[in-house]
């Protein structure tokens, strides 16, 4: 099993002029529809997926759409349509494999487009937090010398 093709399809992203004093980042990711790919020498399905940002009070929104392409053994991908097709859902395993993908690719992109509009990162990154008691103790430090 492994995924072996990325590609995004689709980026769109709005920025708004409203703005909330308390800003909240809801985060959507869906598998929209999974195909069978017949090639020579191995067995594939091409899963189609949605990333979506939506900034609340309807400040700014980020969608990315695009394809993973994901190959395993006949009996695998069997079993995977059989599930898909029973009620769209997804072998837990496979799940965490192409949705884990989906999210590092998409959150990279995704913070991309949000700077290049203007807008906050949907995640956070590492902070260094120099606090005074710690200012404080280099600076007694430096004096008793």
């Amino acid at each position: 099993m492994a995924l072996i093709g990325f590609r995004f399809d689709k980026f769109s992203a709005e920025k708004k002029e409203n703005r909330a004093e308390k800003l909240q980042i809801k985060n959507n990711i869906s598998i929209k529809e999974i195909r069978e790919l017949k090639l020579k020498l191995e067995n594939k399905e091409q899963f189609s997926f949605h990333f979506g940002l939506k900034y609340e009070e309807d400040i700014a929104s980020v969608d990315l759409y695009g394809k993973v392409v994901y190959t395993a053994e006949e009996k695998k991908i069997k079993e995977i349509m059989t599930k898909w097709k029973d009620g769209k859902k997804l072998i837990p395993d496979v799940m965490e494999k192409v949705y884990n993908y989906i999210l590092t690719r998409c959150n990279v992109q995704a913070i991309s487009i949000e700077k290049d509009i203007g807008l906050p990162p949907h995640i956070a990154f590492p902070r260094v937090n120099y606090s005074k008691d710690e200012k404080n103790k280099k600076n007694k430090k430096k004096s008793k010398k």
